[in-house]
């Protein structure tokens, strides 16, 4: 009866760490692709200022 206690324990820690680990994998793929989006936003900026400065 004490195994299956610690079983079960065992099992929900295990499905909420999982779970955890998922949620932070998200949300750093999210602040990745908002780095890519600022930057890359940035720069088209930048060259369209320098493209209007020469022309």
């Amino acid at each position: 009866m004490l195994d299956e206690i610690f079983h079960d324990a065992h099992a929900l820690v295990v499905g909420l760490l999982k779970t955890g680990y998922g949620i932070l994998q998200l949300l750093n793929l999210g602040l990745q692709l908002h780095h890519v989006f600022a930057d890359g936003e940035g720069w088209g900026r930048a060259e369209q200022d320098d493209r209007e400065e020469g022309g």
